[in-house]
């Protein structure tokens, strides 16, 4: 039995349920990390990252599943790299003006040497908007490789023309001699490794070389620009070259377009692929569903397993490799799998181990598990890797609603929930109608009260639910409007811009009820109900003119915003309050008519004092602070029987004259700011 250590490495697959997939591109990187986070994999390091052109026309790819086998990589485009994922795909360059120049000669050298190539005459006369991205890099093998995809708006309209975007990868380093420049310190040349499979002699890839006529079998057509905005792409190619292990190598990764500046083209490097045939061991949660993942190394129990693949590239012998697991996690509780030794048979090149984690139903931290392998590479250097996976929990989800939003001119709302807990991808049912599966969405209401539930489902089939209701209440009407003022409202003659200190009127709230509201306190911090369509929002955007006129009467023109913007004008008409009494009510008849014993105008005189007295003479009820509304009760909160009472009132004023009323009562001004009423009033059982 051999052991050949130098040929294996140790791949971790994370299975998952199935979800689609929606292609994003994004740009979250510096460039130094879409080389060295993105790009490199296995046993290649990178050293001496240098760019050229504008940072926004690299971007970081995700979602590519059942689109092309490049599901995740880096972005190199002569455009804005995020126009790829634009809803809209709007044909406007998002970057006019701000990308790379033009003038390599290299690059522009290989666009024409195409024509020939496939019997064409036509001529590339310049290259524009580079995208230029170059490092240095020793390998760990003997060889290195990395998969790309080629794509352009130029498909099909402009293939076999002067408008041939082009794209090349120059290596250069110790063994190569080429026809292209190379850095200083390798004075051998370059060559382009970007090459159509199996072509003889070596046909660079462009839209006129790989197209629905040359090549058709690489190319993908794309007219409706689904999933992804490019009119065509190719299949996934492989760049590969022989390399000395240990030695410094050169590569350029170049796309520009071809005779103009117009018209997009790119070519996507696929994450982790940039790799040399060294061994390593590496945690890859390549299957969808990757949101779960806390650096692709999670699983959760009663949700998702792990497999360990183990690959060689030498499959003609019996061998044997012996790994070092180790962690927190324990082999029997937490997962059941034994996969410290794999045995590879001849003919062999992958082995499969299923971690086989154990839902144990037990609250506890988080737990881990580590493979590690040493072995020597093709250098002769020892090294050591090791992948490690975490295990969590399975945890319900918990949602955040948005509070509901302003409605627009159309009815419309936007809706909108955010899992806080749970794995995602989550998937969304809202109730408002079967196509809407989005988290956030406009929603129009057609200025009809009601309400949306969403079913939230998270990849481990955990599922909660939640409900966004929303009330359209009805409009404050504008306008001249009369309000009464107690004579005890006076206007601040220091610290402020002036105003009443208080002012009420009615409002009409959402189920119908006629409500007191405040409007204008005793200072600018007094918060507003705003009662325009839409919204039961409370602001505080009070702005005002002030004319006290004379006796603290007058006028005052408010302004009310809401909490979408919306704005009404008012004009109150303020004068002393006019007390109107009731004499006769009806509490026992429960129909909601004259239960009470009502004076109106009240409410601008707080601290207004009631007394009720039976037809003896004797007290029966007494209110220190009566705003109207006695429903015929006696101090103990008992029912007063029906009958004639009496009753005096008395309300505390400032100001020179008497209060007006209406009613048959008498008044009494025998105490010097006090008015008092006296009268009689009937209530019916």
């Amino acid at each position: 039995m051999k052991l050949v250590v130098q040929y294996f490495y140790l791949c971790l697959i994370f299975i998952t349920s199935t979800a689609s997939a929606q292609l994003l591109v994004e740009q979250p990187y510096s460039v130094e990390q879409y080389v060295s986070e993105v790009l490199i994999g296995n046993g290649v390091t990178a050293t001496n990252i240098t760019y050229t052109g504008s940072e926004e026309q690299l971007g970081y790819l995700s979602g590519g599943e059942g689109l092309f086998s490049v599901t995740s990589g880096l972005v190199m485009s002569t455009d804005h790299a995020t126009h790829l994922s634009d809803p809209g795909c709007s044909d406007s360059q998002f970057c006019a003006g701000c990308l790379g120049g033009g003038n390599d000669i290299d690059l522009l050298n290989v666009a024409n040497s195409v024509p020939p190539l496939i019997g064409q005459s036509f001529t590339v006369s310049s290259v524009n908007d580079l995208c230029i991205l170059e490092f240095d890099f020793e390998a760990g093998g003997d060889s290195i490789s990395f998969n790309y995809v080629f794509g352009s708006d130029e498909y099909l309209t402009f293939v076999n023309t002067q408008y041939n975007d082009i794209f090349a990868f120059f290596l250069s380093g110790p063994g190569i001699t080429g026809p292209f420049a190379s850095p200083a310190g390798f004075p051998n040349g370059s060559v382009n490794i970007a090459e159509v499979p199996e072509s003889d002699p070596p046909l660079p890839v462009t839209i006129s070389s790989v197209n629905n006529v040359l090549n058709s079998e690489y190319y993908v057509n794309n007219p409706g620009n689904t999933g992804i905005c490019i009119n065509g792409y190719t299949e996934t190619f492989t760049a590969s070259a022989s390399v000395q292990c240990g030695e410094i190598y050169h590569i350029k990764l170049a796309i520009a377009d071809g005779a103009d500046a117009l018209l997009e083209s790119f070519v996507v490097l696929e994450e982790g692929s940039f790799s040399s045939n060294a061994i390593d061991i590496v945690a890859n949660a390549s299957l969808e569903g990757a949101e779960i993942f806390l650096g692709d190394t999670t699983v959760v129990e009663g949700c998702n397993d792990a497999v360990f693949t183990v690959i060689r590239p030498d499959d003609s012998e019996r061998d044997t490799i012996y790994l070092n697991v180790y962690g927190t996690a324990s082999m029997g509780g937490d997962f059941s799998s034994v996969f410290s030794v794999v045995v590879m048979e001849p003919g062999q090149s992958v082995a499969n181990v299923s971690l086989g984690v154990i839902n144990d139903n037990v609250n506890e931290d988080p737990e881990w598990v580590t493979v590690e392998y040493e072995y020597i590479n093709d250098c002769g250097d020892t090294i050591l890797t090791s992948a490690t996976i975490v295990i969590l929990d399975p945890e319900p989800i918990t949602l955040f609603t948005a509070p509901v939003g302003c409605l627009d001119a159309a009815g419309n709302i936007n809706l909108m929930v955010d899992p806080l807990s749970g794995y995602g991808p989550f998937e969304y049912q809202w109730t408002t109608s079967t196509n809407d599966t989005l988290s956030e969405f406009t929603y129009n209401t057609n200025f009809i009260e009601g309400s949306a539930t969403v079913v939230v489902t998270d990849i481990c089939e955990s599922i909660t639910e939640a409900t966004i209701s929303w009330a359209v209440l009805e409009e404050f009407i504008g306008g001249e409007e009369t309000i009464c003022l107690g004579l005890t409202s006076t206007v601040p003659s220091e610290g402020g811009t002036g105003g009443f200190s208080e002012i009420l009127t009615e409002i009409e709230d959402s189920n119908g009820n006629l409500i007191w509201v405040p409007l204008v306190g005793a200072s600018m911090d007094t918060v507003l109900i705003s009662f325009l369509e839409n919204t039961d929002a409370v602001t505080g955007l009070y702005d005002g003119l002030y004319n006290t006129g004379a006796g603290g009467s007058g006028s005052i023109e408010v302004q009310l915003v809401d909490g979408c913007g919306n704005m009404t004008y008012s004009t109150l008409s303020v004068e002393v309050c006019e007390l109107e009494f009731f004499n006769v009510f009806s509490p026992g008849r429960s129909d909601g008519k004259n239960d009470t014993f009502e004076v109106q105008g009240l409410q601008g005189y707080p601290g207004s004092k009631l007394a009720v007295y039976d037809r003896w003479g004797t007290q029966v009820y007494y209110n220190s602070n009566f705003q109207g509304g006695w429903r015929g009760i006696n101090d103990k909160n008992g029912d007063l029987a029906g009958g004639t009472y009496f009753f005096t009132l008395s309300v505390n004023y400032v100001g020179e004259e008497a209060l007006d009323y209406t009613g048959d009562v008498a008044t009494d001004l025998s105490v010097e700011g006090v008015v008092t009423f006296s009268g009689s009033v009937m209530l019916v059982r």
